[in-house]
């Protein structure tokens, strides 16, 4: 079980880390102080929790650019109860797999955050982890900008049709690069906007890549995306125009 080219493996007790050359002695000192990276993460000066399924932590890298999102993998659905954050030792673990299917979407031009390590760490039968990338600078969540205006600013109708145009653009492009994300949504497409927005996605762990170019699976991941946009419509009480959910369709479909 070999990393990817650029990274190295270290062992620490059982412990398991696929890390890039520059970062050894981060991990190295976080392992020793706190015992996993999250929990390392956890413990930083100025570090800034970032809600979703458990914690991730936002904090300063070494060299303070652009700084790092260090999350611990937890399950959903019905095996939450059950697991908790534990997963079966059966196959590649998710924090390699994601970092491995990381490097080959970026290698195919694809916007996603860059994996400094990933963690893997001994539980009997079962094992946790934890991945550390990249943040993306001044970047929002597509949720936030369609349904958080008042946090982000972001109101204006054209705005929201600029994301979701974005949006739509972004996940064509996925399919056409032979990337199938199976989870794509409001939460893990982020949208950096320097006088356009520029979308980027997130949580690549359960994505499929594959030789040539996978329509099916553009139309899969629009329908998947339209869904996860209805859920925040029921959560937050707003509805969007029909007329800017027309405009990702539009997109996603390469007519605009």
């Amino acid at each position: 079980m070999d990393p990817p080219d650029g990274f190295r493996t270290l062992s620490l007790d059982g412990t398991v880390v696929w890390v890039r050359p520059e970062t050894v002695g981060w991990v190295e000192l976080a392992l020793e102080r706190a015992g996993t990276l999250h929990q390392a993460a956890a413990r930083t000066p100025d570090a800034r929790a970032m809600e979703g399924r458990g914690t991730t932590w936002s904090i300063p890298s070494p060299d303070d650019e652009p700084g790092w999102a260090v999350r611990h993998y937890r399950r959903g659905g019905r095996m939450a109860a059950l697991l908790g954050d534990r997963y079966l030792r059966r196959g590649l673990p998710r924090p390699f797999q994601e970092l491995r299917t990381s490097e080959e979407v970026r290698a195919r031009g694809l916007p996603t955050p860059r994996v400094v390590a990933a963690s893997v760490y001994p539980a009997g039968p079962f094992y946790r982890g934890d991945l550390v990338t990249e943040l993306v600078p001044d970047a929002l969540e597509l949720g936030e900008i369609l349904f958080d205006p008042e946090r982000t600013g972001v109101s204006a109708a054209g705005d929201r049709k600029e994301a979701l145009r974005e949006t739509g653009r972004l996940v064509r492009k996925m399919a056409e690069a032979g990337v199938f994300h199976p989870d794509v949504n409001v939460r893990n497409v982020l949208l950096q906007w320097y006088g356009a927005p520029d979308g980027w996605v997130l949580d690549l762990d359960k994505c499929r890549v594959r030789r040539g170019r996978d329509r099916a699976g553009a139309a899969r991941m629009g329908r998947r995306l339209l869904r996860s946009v209805r859920k925040w419509e029921r959560i937050t009480g707003t509805r969007l125009p029909e007329s800017e959910k027309q405009v990702f369709r539009d997109s996603l479909e390469g007519r605009i």
